[in-house]
């Protein structure tokens, strides 16, 4: 994963006014430029950045187990369905936090498989990917299509770059869900346990260079997901997302056309470089 910061936070810090916009339409392209990317952490002061890079990190390794186990889990799952219930923090101009919450049903057939189907006060999005194109449409008519890669992988990498696009749980998604997770770890520690929708929990807690994250692991033969916390410490007001997995189907089944967008009659498609009201997280 190019990026090097788990997608999670880039939704969060999308949502506190980081550019995400690009003008290609096909993302299958190897020409990105990665604005949000470039932008995820803030500045640092004079003469901390090089200690803060060099510092070994502080692992728990019974935190990082947990971690371990749960993204090998989830990697040997070829196909799972999942509810997603996310809250993200909105900062006004005025320093107010206001709650933004959603929720989707997310559905993955590795490798190059995708269907996210996210319920809207007014509208619905939908996002489907086939290994082929990846069509993003809102239930008033409105639908952007374009050519996408051929892995699930991928298709995650150059959403993010190009769009701004972070499907609910993405950090889930890839194929090595540790090795995105990770990636900037500083610090991981093993909190306790905790009962999350009546499941007991292993909660974790761990550290980046400018976020910290929470991670709630259901205990038992099942380790999977149950709640994430992302608080950027270094925006103003410290905005936080918080995310609940829940109705786990690791065999779930559908058609040959779960995966596959047809624009409804009188449907209008619109360009990439036009869609953000298609992909507003």
């Amino acid at each position: 994963m190019p990026l090097g910061i788990p997608l999670m936070i880039l939704a969060l810090l999308a949502a506190v006014g980081l550019p995400a916009w690009c003008e290609a339409e096909d993302l299958g392209q190897t020409t990105a430029t990665a604005q949000l990317g470039a932008s995820t952490t803030s500045p640092r002061a004079p003469g901390t950045a090089d200690s803060a890079a060099t510092a070994a990190p502080l692992i728990d390794e019974r935190a990082d187990s947990l971690l371990r186990g749960m993204s090998a889990f989830l990697a040997q799952q070829p196909r799972f369905r999942v509810q997603v219930t996310r809250s993200l923090d909105l900062v006004l101009d005025n320093g107010q936090k206001i709650q933004a919450d959603s929720s989707a049903v997310v559905e993955v057939q590795r490798p190059d498989r995708l269907r996210v189907d996210r319920k809207g006060v007014s509208t619905d999005r939908h996002i489907l990917y086939d290994g082929k194109t990846l069509s993003i449409a809102r239930s008033d008519g409105l639908y952007a299509s374009a050519t996408a890669p051929a892995t699930l992988d991928e298709l995650l990498d150059r959403a993010i770059e190009r769009l701004g696009l972070v499907p609910p749980g993405a950090d889930l998604l890839y194929t090595d869900p540790y090795q995105v997770l990770a990636a900037e770890l500083m610090e991981s520690s093993y909190i306790g346990q905790a009962l999350i929708g009546g499941l007991r929990c292993h909660h974790l807690a761990f550290r980046d260079q400018s976020v910290d994250w929470q991670l709630w692991v259901e205990a038992g033969p099942r380790p999977l997901p149950c709640k994430m916390v992302v608080t950027a410490r270094e925006t103003e007001q410290a905005p936080q997302f918080v995310a609940y997995f829940s109705q786990w189907d690791l065999n779930p089944v559908w058609g040959a056309d779960e995966f596959t967008f047809t624009p409804a009659p009188g449907a209008v498609r619109i360009d990439f470089a036009n869609a953000a009201e298609l992909t507003a997280q």
